[in-house]
């Protein structure tokens, strides 16, 4: 008597599914494999440590840096720090701010009190900083209008910010105003 054959509910075929091979068996997977090598391959060592210092001089990575610039075709040259994304009592954030270049730099503070900690004037000083107090709480659709002329005002796109941030509002209005790279606050200032 032969066993019965089961069949894993895994393996499946699920609505909408041809029956055919899995993606990442097609030719489309392959090509974009070699596609995403060659543009990955390390370019000359000038252009690589150009990149580095710039991205260094930004706080973010290489990759982050080079994935911009190969994704939009521009660099990036500003930051933008959400509401309370910047509080100098963190060690943290002020040896971040030690380590920046002369990127360009907006801040912006929710209107409720106590969320401009004393001394971050100190903090930004010597960095090309502009600050832009915005409504308290709800701010999502707020802060397009002091971005846009912010990047307006530098002559740069939404293509060569990024934005700093510590919450899911944070990353919508970055979103919503097409901005290049998301940073979780947590991840920028970490490790600095």
């Amino acid at each position: 008597m032969k066993p019965l054959v089961r069949l894993d509910p895994s393996n499946q075929a699920r609505i909408g599914h041809n029956g055919g091979p899995p993606l990442e068996l097609t030719s489309n997977a392959l090509l974009w494999r070699r596609a995403a090598t060659r543009a990955w391959k390390t370019p000359p060592r000038e252009i690589a440590l150009r990149r580095l210092k710039q991205a260094e001089s930004l706080g973010v990575t290489y990759r982050e840096f080079t994935s911009v610039l190969m994704d939009r075709g521009r660099r990036l040259s500003a930051l933008i720090f959400a509401p309370g994304t910047i509080d100098v009592r963190e060690p943290g954030v002020r040896r971040k701010f030690a380590t920046l270049g002369e990127p360009k730099v907006l801040v912006l503070i929710d209107r409720r009190p106590g969320i401009w900690p004393p001394g971050t004037e100190k903090l930004l000083a010597g960095k090309p900083t502009r600050v832009q107090w915005l409504p308290a709480g709800g701010y999502v659709d707020a802060i397009a209008g002091p971005v846009g002329r912010f990047l307006a005002e530098h002559s740069l796109t939404s293509g060569e910010a990024a934005m700093v941030g510590r919450s899911e509002a944070d990353l919508a209005s970055a979103e919503q105003a097409g901005l290049a790279v998301f940073k979780w606050a947590t991840d920028y200032f970490a490790g600095a």
